[in-house]
């Protein structure tokens, strides 16, 4: 026998062996399908024809949802094109040489001097169209400081687009264009809860706008997320896959309805590693409503600083760990007023124990003024109820709770860095090295966020969850020190930055915007 004819019998033998695999597979799907109730007796009973699909009928069904849902949502997702007019200082290659002067000057305009130069820097992100008349929800980190936004339709078309308004808290804006016909739009969902393994859709233009309109599916792998800082923050877990550019995009079930809103990811390498974040649309509407209605945002206000409880603490008192322990009360406040007190635990709000201290803050936050929460706390061993009317919290002012005149001063010049920078910073603490798998030795300032059409971003490869080690050529052990060296550099300088990320660290620079 040759050796190619062992060979033949050889591929022969594999090939019956494969098909008999493949048969004991297909008949294994088809008892699978069998006992979920998805084909009839007499589907299984009978071998398609040649103008049948072999595909089970549960399974086209099944299809044909997300066929539906991408066909009907499409349309009302846009791509949001921003541009924003960066400083760049022009570069005198021929020194002050008369000469040359003379020359360029002429070039210029016998009056104009040599000034800035200006670049444009181009933003990618997008957004869902919630009303016919072309208001369109995104994220403010979206819009942000943009001069100038353009909205491209699935069809192709540009338009101009005007802020409506925009909520720093939520990170949620509202834009519009103006358009002579009727724009189809997305629901919100609130006609059924929100539940962990249910099927979610996520739409938008990941990575670059040639990939405008992008349909991912997964599902929600859990809910009521928290971070830290001074945010709004019970976010939808998806693993749908979200990267830079789906930002503002909206997220939907499979009945097409609007769940969230696209807002970040988690990740190590700054794409998508399997968890993304969305705003739920609870919150979603109620700041798009007031945006549209006043241009702004009022919410309700408690009138207490809080800190999580420590593990210890928890067990000493039987008080669930996501509890809030109250700090400070504002005299006079809705917290004074209903009788609650520093030291004093809570546990619970409106019948519901606390999952994260900082479900305390999306709470009160999303909350009317006026509104009433019934508060379960614990004061001496023994658990007390009281009934709050919430005030308006303050523009500018934390939403953790009242602060001195020196402390609020800080906060706003903190803000104001975090929004000249698209950075969202905070003291590395050892419970934020813990949580995020960190280097307990490591001190600095952690990046929550990072605004992806910010320098920092897009020309530093700045990423949440670096820390921030060093800054002209000081070291930073807390945001304080950041604050302080920030303050002495001048409007236009680039900086040095050294970051920590991971088991490195490298240095990268900033520019302080003029």
């Amino acid at each position: 026998m040759t050796v190619s004819t062992k060979r033949g019998i050889s591929y022969l033998l594999v090939a019956g062996v494969m098909f008999v695999a493949g048969m004991l597979v297909v008949a294994a799907g088809g008892s699978l399908f069998s006992l979920s109730g998805e084909l009839s007796a007499e589907s299984t009973a009978a071998s398609p024809g040649l103008n049948e699909s072999p595909v089970p009928p549960g399974s086209l069904a099944f299809e044909e949802a997300f066929l539906r849902v991408s066909e009907a949502v499409n349309p009302a997702v846009v791509q949001i094109l921003s541009s924003k007019r960066v400083s760049q200082p022009s570069v005198d290659f021929f020194g002050s040489n008369p000469m040359f002067e003379d020359f360029f000057n002429r070039r210029r305009g016998q009056d104009r001097r040599d000034e800035d130069r200006f670049q444009l820097q181009h933003g990618l992100g997008s957004g869902a169209i919630i009303r016919q008349d072309g208001y369109i929800v995104t994220n403010r980190h979206v819009i942000a400081d943009a001069d100038e936004l353009e909205v491209m339709l699935l069809d192709g078309r540009l338009f101009s687009a005007t802020v409506v308004g925009s909520d720093h808290l939520s990170d949620i804006a509202v834009i519009r264009i103006e358009i002579d016909e009727v724009l189809p739009y997305i629901d919100s969902g609130e006609k059924t809860d929100l539940r962990v393994g249910q099927w979610v859709l996520a739409f938008g233009s990941p990575l670059s706008a040639r990939l405008s309109n992008t349909v991912t599916a997964g599902i929600v792998s859990a809910l009521g997320r928290f971070s830290h800082g001074n945010r709004i923050e019970n976010f939808i877990q998806t693993d749908a896959a979200i990267n830079p550019g789906n930002s503002g995009g909206p997220l939907v079930n499979l009945s097409g309805e609007l769940v969230g809103i696209n807002t970040a990811i988690y990740t190590q390498t700054g794409g998508y590693q399997g968890i993304g974040l969305s705003i739920p649309a609870k919150t979603v509407d109620s700041v798009v409503d007031q945006l549209i209605a006043n241009g702004r945002v009022k919410r309700g206000y408690l009138g207490i600083r809080f800190s999580a409880v420590s593990e210890s603490l928890s067990r000493a008192i039987s008080a669930p760990r996501g509890a809030a322990q109250i700090s400070s009360v504002e005299e006079g406040g809705a917290a004074d007023d209903a009788g609650l007190e520093a030291e004093d635990v809570i546990v619970a709000i409106n019948g519901k124990d606390l999952s994260h201290s900082n479900e305390l803050l999306s709470v009160v936050a999303t909350s009317n003024p006026g509104d009433e929460l019934e508060i379960e706390y614990i004061r001496d061993g023994g658990r007390r109820t009281a009934t709050v009317e919430l005030g308006e919290r303050p523009d500018n002012l934390s939403v953790s709770g009242p602060q001195s005149d020196e402390d609020e001063s800080r906060s706003q010049t903190e803000e104001a860095i975090e929004d000249a920078l698209g950075l969202d910073m905070t003291t590395l603490t050892p419970e934020l090295a813990e949580r995020f798998s960190l280097d307990n030795e490591i001190k600095g300032v952690f990046l929550s966020d990072v605004e992806q059409t910010s320098e920092a971003y897009q020309d530093a490869d700045i990423r949440p969850r670096d820390v921030i080690v060093e800054a002209n050529r000081e070291t930073v052990e807390n945001l304080g020190d950041f604050t302080r060296i920030y303050a002495d550099i001048d409007p236009g300088d680039t900086f040095l930055v050294r970051v920590h990320r991971g088991d490195n660290t490298f240095l990268t620079a900033l520019t302080k915007p003029e």
